[in-house]
C-alpha cells in the first residue's frame, strides 16, 4: 500500500519514490504525524491548500501525498529568491526588452530578463504568464467593466499609472515584451514582503496578482502552483 501511494504521490508532485520511502523509513522516535512524520504545525497549512487535516492524520495514502507536497514545496522554495525590499516606483524596461528587434515579440529573453530585473523567480513568473494565457494584441473584457491586455493580461486600471511613465494603451496591447515587463513589475509589487518559508502567506501574495478577494486569490494561486509544477 505504502509503495503504491508513494508512487502516485511521487508522480503527482515531482519528487522521487526513494526520497519518500526514506522519510517513511525514519524511526518512530522522529515524531510527527503518520508515516511521513509530518510536523503538526503543517496541518493548518495543508488544510489551506486542499488537504483534509483529519485524513492527513488517519489515512496513510493522504498522509504520504501531503508529505510529498511538503517535499515538493521545499524543493521549489530552495530555488526561490526573495524579491527586492520594495518594487520600483515606476515601470522600467530591462535591457533585454529594450534590445529586441521586433517590438511585438515575446521571447524567452524577455521573460527571463523581466523576471531577473524585478527580482522574481523565473519559474514563478513563467507560471504566472502560463496562467494568464494571454497573447500579443489580445483584449479580454471583464464583467466589472475593466479589461485585460496582452500576454500578462495587464488590467486596464493600470493605464493611468502607466501613462505617467509615457506608456500608452496601444503599447501595452501590442508590444509583447513591454507587456511582459509590466507584468513582472506588477507581480514584484504583489510579492513585496512575501516569505517563501511561509507557504500560505507566500501564495496569498502570488494570488494578489489576480485578486485580493480570498475566493479568487486562492483559486488563482492554485492555478499558478499547478502551472509551476
Amino acid at each position: 500500500m505504502a509503495l503504491s501511494c508513494a508512487g502516485v504521490a511521487a508522480s503527482h508532485y515531482g519528487v522521487t519514490v526513494p526520497a519518500i520511502e526514506a522519510v517513511i523509513s525514519r524511526p518512530a522516535s522522529a515524531g510527527g504525524v503518520g508515516p511521513m512524520h509530518i510536523p503538526a504545525a503543517w496541518l493548518a497549512i495543508l488544510g489551506r491548500v486542499g488537504f483534509t487535516p483529519n485524513k492527513v492524520i488517519h489515512d496513510r495514502c493522504t498522509n504520504i501525498e501531503a508529505g510529498a507536497w511538503i517535499m515538493a514545496f521545499d524543493q521549489m522554495q530552495s530555488g526561490l529568491k526573495a524579491p527586492a525590499p520594495s518594487a520600483p516606483p515606476s515601470p522600467v524596461l530591462p535591457a533585454s526588452a529594450q534590445a529586441i528587434d521586433r517590438p511585438d515579440a515575446v521571447t524567452p529573453a524577455c521573460i527571463e530578463g523581466a523576471a531577473r530585473f524585478y527580482h522574481l523567480p523565473v519559474a514563478l513568473f513563467s507560471a504566472v504568464l502560463r496562467t494568464e494565457g494571454g497573447t500579443v494584441g489580445q483584449i479580454h473584457r471583464n464583467s466589472n467593466g475593466s479589461y485585460d491586455m496582452g500576454p500578462a493580461q495587464i488590467n486596464s486600471t493600470w493605464l493611468p499609472t502607466l501613462a505617467r511613465s509615457g506608456i500608452t494603451r496601444s503599447m501595452v496591447i501590442n508590444n509583447g515584451c513591454l507587456n511582459v515587463s509590466l507584468g513582472a513589475w506588477i507581480l514584484a509589487q504583489a510579492m513585496t514582503g512575501a516569505d517563501p518559508h511561509d507557504p500560505v502567506q507566500y501564495w496569498q501574495h502570488v494570488g494578489d496578482y489576480n485578486s485580493h478577494t480570498p475566493k479568487w486569490n486562492t483559486k488563482y494561486a492554485r492555478m499558478v502552483w499547478n502551472n509551476l509544477k
